[in-house]
């Protein structure tokens, strides 16, 4: 039997013939687990307003190939190898890399966009992601409220107007939905039905591809530089580096517990608005959303005509946000005016 090594090198020849028959042959007869290269050591994950997604992968790799399975309608766009982009092929769901230059453990890393690993219901996105590694980075799309999570992430951070979540497993289900950016008057009067229907149509025509391809555009030489500068270490000065590293140590003992205490209250807070919103139906999210769209405030037959529920079950479900907490209901005009907390 000839050995899978001599095997791979044996397939370096030029030959897309060849090769798309070996890879469809292995897909075919082998499980996953048998032809891939270990599970990625950390993966990192942003969501766009579309639902396309963007991943990273990371590799810890022994051998002189890589074999990956992707998701279905996968477009890789970058297989990067100590700061230095490498050939690749793909065929259907499998990506093929060769590493015959390079010798012992290396770090690869492999970026690729998707569509399938979210899907919408309503006006809720849900992302399902079940990956075996031990570190797993989710950065959500801009102005997202969270609506369920599987587990509690690790870590929680706001990066500009977008919540990045860290877990410990890459088993995890996400719920979410977005708020639609319309800007309010100054007066602070509420919108007509039709400035709301104005502002959602300006906001659909702007596509998050763009977004796609300026992170594009970017990511080689964001990947070089990160890479060469993880390889990089510093060692301290002689003469004189000896009293700044014990004032550094010194900031480490107020800065530890701080940053401790900090962490804790974001997760008991996070669980709380987690729990919070997995409360809510899918009719009282609707008309959440619709509020939202009128600028936070709104009469009751506005939300109606909205939402196209029933007058008195529209009513039922706004008397259930309203002893939520989420809303407050007042008198105007001999109407319904709803103010949204």
């Amino acid at each position: 039997m000839v050995p899978r090594e001599k095997l791979m090198k044996r397939l370096s020849i030029p030959n897309t013939m060849l090769l798309s028959f070996f890879i469809l042959a292995v897909s075919t007869l082998l499980p996953a687990s048998s032809y891939c290269e270990p599970s990625p050591q950390e993966m990192r994950i942003k969501i766009f307003r579309d639902g396309w997604v963007k991943v990273r992968e990371i590799f810890n790799v022994t051998k002189s190939f890589l074999l990956v399975n992707l998701p279905p309608d996968s477009e890789v766009i970058a297989v990067i190898a100590e700061g230095r982009p490498i050939p690749f092929r793909q065929e259907g769901n499998i990506l093929y890399a060769e590493l015959n230059n390079i010798t012992g453990p290396q770090i690869i890393s492999v970026t690729y966009y998707t569509p399938s690993l979210t899907s919408k219901v309503g006006s809720i996105w849900i992302v399902k992601l079940n990956y075996n590694t031990s570190r797993l980075i989710v950065e959500l799309p801009e102005n997202t409220t969270i609506a369920g999570l599987s587990q509690i992430p690790s870590l929680i951070m706001q990066k500009g107007n977008s919540i990045v979540l860290e877990f410990t497993s890459g088993s995890v289900e996400i719920r979410y939905y977005m708020k639609l950016s319309i800007v309010e008057e100054e007066t602070g009067e509420t919108p007509t039905l039709a400035e709301a229907g104005q502002a959602v149509n300006e906001t659909k025509e702007q596509p998050a591809k763009e977004q796609r391809r300026s992170a594009e555009q970017s990511f080689v030489n964001q990947s070089s530089s990160g890479v060469e500068a993880g390889n990089k270490t510093e060692s301290p000065g002689v003469g004189g580096g000896g009293s700044g590293v014990e004032e550094g140590i010194s900031y480490l003992y107020y800065l530890v517990p701080l940053v401790i205490a900090l962490v804790s209250v974001l997760i008991f807070y996070m669980k709380y608005r987690v729990d919070r919103y997995v409360r809510i139906s899918e009719e009282e999210a609707e008309i959440i959303s619709i509020l939202r769209k009128l600028g936070g405030r709104a009469y009751q037959s506005d939300i109606i005509k909205l939402s196209g529920l029933p007058r008195s079950t529209a009513w039922r479900y706004i008397r259930k946000l309203e002893e939520k907490g989420f809303l407050r209901i007042v008198k105007k005009n001999r109407e319904n005016f709803i103010i949204l907390k």
